[in-house]
């Protein structure tokens, strides 16, 4: 069954959906006002006011700062991906630990999984 209309249709009815809840949220639910009763920034800015702070801040600004989150994000995927596959050679290599398993209650475990965890703390 074909529609006639737009495949993107959807999709900039949802995008457009959720910009005006945002818009909407901003200046009632999340919106301060100061003693005198005139309305504040609030916690959440208007979607304008998050375009208007762009051009405040430069592109520059942003073009540093989400470069740094990029090399960041992937340094974390490379040393996850890193252990993950260590631990499937390991996982392989000793098949005799998966009869280890069944063999512990599931309290051991849980008590090991948390003790491994505190010890980064």
């Amino acid at each position: 069954m074909t529609s006639s209309r737009p495949r993107f249709l959807g999709g900039t009815i949802g995008s457009l959906g959720i910009i005006a809840l945002w818009w909407v949220a901003a200046v009632t639910v999340f919106a301060k006002t100061n003693s005198s009763g005139q309305q504040i920034t609030g916690s959440i800015p208007t979607p304008l006011e998050v375009i208007q702070q762009f051009g405040v801040d430069g592109f520059e600004f942003y073009l540093k700062n989400a470069g740094m989150t990029v090399t960041e994000a992937s340094i974390g995927f490379l040393l996850g991906n890193i252990g993950a596959i260590a631990l499937a050679c390991v996982a392989l290599a000793l098949p005799n630990l998966r009869t280890l398993q069944p063999r512990l209650p599931s309290s051991h475990i849980a008590s090991l999984s948390l003790l491994s965890v505190r010890s980064f703390d």
